[in-house]
């Protein structure tokens, strides 16, 4: 049902071209960056204590860098998964979509 809505929102914001893409963006990127950055600040500081729990005595102290890196590489990754659903779920025929639910 969500889905539904999410299309049928998306389709009207696309007919608006002037607003198209700061809307798209803000209404399904929004919600899944906010989930994102919840889940790297439970993960990285998790990871970061499992490390330096771990025996060992040739290992290398962690730098931040490596953290903001991969946080970089994720958001980037989820970035362009994201927007291309999005637009192929905005520009295909309503009629086609509404017949397969």
């Amino acid at each position: 049902m969500i889905n539904v809505i999410f299309k049928i929102s998306f389709r009207n914001i696309l007919k608006r071209r002037v607003y198209s893409s700061i809307n798209v963006s803000g209404l399904a990127l929004g919600n899944t960056f906010t989930l994102l950055f919840a889940s790297l600040l439970i993960a990285f500081p998790s990871a970061w204590w499992a490390y330096e729990q771990t025996p060992g005595t040739n290992k290398l102290h962690v730098q931040p860098w490596i953290f903001i890196l991969g946080a970089a590489i994720i958001f980037s990754i989820v970035l362009i998964i994201t927007s291309s659903q999005i637009i192929k779920a905005a520009t295909r025929n309503p009629v086609e979509a509404l017949r397969y639910e």
